[in-house]
């Protein structure tokens, strides 16, 4: 018999079925259902080629056998050969694009490969859990089939799609299903584990479902959604007994971020310290002589302004204090505290002349242009407004040379780099600061142990390195939390349970923000944090978008567990099976696991 050879050197007797070890992820919401630990599995499937289209299957509308149907959208070939599904016709796709390109086996040719991978197979090949991918044409509507090791128990599951259900007959459902539980399985009524739970999906695609590399810089403007979890046959969470999960998943660079001129400083002061580790390392670099250049006509106007203390600020801030005078609100949104942050009372000279300087277009002009002022300083020109008593490297400088008649320090590449660093993290630490404590989402002596300056003295590329990844941490905590006030509408006391969970997870050692490389990456941060059930009742009264209900009863070497999964929008590709897209509203599409496990008995 002709056989094909697989992943880990496997070889099945049929050799159009292939074995592909697969991340979790690219069916994670259909395999949320089995609650498996393993991050990877093996699935057993056949492979959509290049000169295959799609076929999507549909019932007939008098429910008669069901027909090919091509649904590609297009009949151009698409990159690389592969056909794309249309996204007119499923607008919210809930599965990851890996999941498209596998073909279903018919029931009967799922059991003959996984039986046949048991019998053949040793355990040392099989650590992993293994599926295999069906079409939904035998009696049970079979989805997926498949058996598992996992702590102990060995465990075949089965996934089903059963009949569509409308929202005004579901509230009888959870009694129906505990009945048929205990009647299927004899298990006695007070012996089962119940454990409910809805998700109300507020914004974006659910979690772990997009792909960013598909999407331009900024393009993903995040998901948020409510996840509540109790243990009683009910369809509505009851608001009281029960426990409510903030999901949130973003990058901190979208487009529509109020933070995003933040983010780019704090990008900005990461290029300039890689700049200063590679000037001390003797790489190339921009030599000072280059730099001598002159300044623009533009930069050199702001710059003048700036030394005589003329700038366009301190008109915007008269008018922002005239505008807010007796208009103060009781609850002043977190929004409103971040856009206020330039009219903040400790703005000083190092902190404008940052501003600035971020402002221009190359490298060339900033070095330019704080070169122009230590060099009109040193002369006597221009004695800028700088306050020796701030901290500011820069400032201290600029007042020992015109108060304390000191020579300024030998002018160089690196000791540019090092005032605009130093500049720039103290101008930052003192921004997020702002923030914090006007919004009061985190007490003052935490906000000071994780933003305290850098030591006086020599200048440890390190120790402004590791600030930096302090403030990364606080800006994407700041971007969940007022990502979440403007989708909930939440009072900004109800913050602090957001923010601080927040805190906690990102500043903590297994933090994955740990360094700053994150300013460069093309990546999406996740947030799950327990919050109080009150801060969102009204949502959580309404119709979810999704439902399950988990069975389960246990003896000592054998468990029975059934999971029914009711979800607004499908989550298994058209490839595999293909729901009726003409769903009216008030209709959920329905998913039934059953998984049967048995102790291994334990050598001695």
């Amino acid at each position: 018999m002709a056989s094909v050879r697989g992943v880990r050197g496997v070889i099945l007797p049929d050799e159009t079925i292939i074995v592909s070890e697969t991340a979790k992820f690219s069916y994670d919401n259909l395999l949320d259902l089995l609650s498996l630990k393993s991050k990877k599995m093996l699935f057993l499937h056949r492979e959509l080629t290049p000169s295959k289209t799609f076929q999507e299957r549909t019932s007939d509308p008098d429910g008669s056998e069901l027909s090919d149907l091509d649904v590609t959208g297009s009949p151009l070939e698409y990159e690389l050969g592969y056909p794309k599904l249309d996204e007119t016709v499923y607008d919210c796709k809930n599965w990851r694009k890996e999941a498209e390109f596998h073909s279903p086996l018919s029931r009967l040719e799922a059991s003959a490969a996984l039986n046949y991978c048991s019998e053949y197979t040793s355990d040392d090949d099989w650590k992993l859990p293994v599926l295999a991918i069906c079409d939904g044409k035998d009696a049970d509507k079979t989805v997926l089939l498949g058996s598992y090791y996992e702590d102990g128990w060995f465990t075949t599951t089965q996934v089903q799609i059963l009949d569509d259900q409308k929202l005004i007959s579901i509230e009888k459902l959870p009694a129906a299903l505990l009945k048929e539980y205990i009647d299927t399985f004899s298990v006695q009524k007070h012996k089962v584990c119940i454990a409910t739970k809805s998700t109300y999906e507020l914004c974006g695609k659910r979690p772990g479902i997009t792909d960013v590399s598909d999407l331009p810089p900024g393009g993903f403007n995040g998901n948020l959604s409510i996840e509540v979890n109790w243990n009683t046959l009910s369809f509505y969470a009851p608001v009281m007994d029960s426990t409510t999960t903030l999901v949130m998943e973003m990058t901190p660079y979208w487009d529509g971020s109020r933070l995003k001129d933040l983010w780019k400083e704090l990008k900005v002061l990461d290029q300039y310290l890689s700049m200063l580790e590679q000037s001390r390392k003797n790489e190339k670099l921009p030599k000072l002589a280059s730099l001598n250049s002159a300044i623009s006509e533009e930069n050199r106007g702001k710059l003048n302004k700036l030394i005589n203390g003329e700038n366009e600020r301190n008109e915007s801030c008269e008018n922002n204090t005239n505008e807010n005078d007796g208009h103060v609100s009781d609850d002043v949104k977190l929004e409103k505290i971040v856009a206020d942050i330039k009219f903040r009372e400790n703005m000083d000279f190092a902190d404008l002349l940052w501003e600035f300087l971020t402002g221009c277009h190359d490298y060339a002009q900033v070095a330019g242009c704080l070169l122009t002022l230590l060099q009109e300083v040193q002369s006597g020109y221009a004695r800028p407004q700088a306050i020796s008593t701030n901290s500011a490297k820069i400032n201290k400088i600029i007042s020992n040379v015109i108060f304390q008649k000191e020579a300024m320090p030998i002018i160089s590449e690196n000791l540019l780099l090092e005032l605009l660093i130093d500049a720039g993290l103290r101008k930052l630490c003192k921004d997020y600061t702002y923030i914090l404590s006007c919004a009061d989402l985190i007490d003052l002596c935490d906000i000071r142990a994780t933003l305290c300056n850098p030591q006086e003295g020599t200048f440890h590329i390190e120790d402004y390195r590791n600030k930096l990844t302090s403030l990364v941490e606080i800006h994407l905590c700041l971007e969940f939390t007022l990502f979440a006030q403007n989708y909930l509408n939440c009072a900004t006391v109800n913050l602090k349970h957001i923010l601080r969970p927040a805190f906690r997870e990102h500043t903590c050692k297994n933090s994955t923000l740990k360094s700053s490389t994150i300013l460069n990456q093309k990546s999406i941060q996740s947030l799950k944090v327990v919050i109080p059930t009150i801060v969102v009742e009204d949502i959580i009264q309404g119709s979810p978008s999704s439902w399950s209900l988990t069975l389960s009863s246990t003896s000592s070497t054998a468990k029975v567990t059934t999971t029914s999964l009711l979800t607004c929008t499908p989550i298994i590709p058209p490839n595999i099976y293909c729901f009726d897209s003409s769903n009216k509203r008030d209709v959920y599409h329905f998913l039934k696991l059953y998984s049967s496990s048995s102790k291994i008995a334990q050598d001695n």
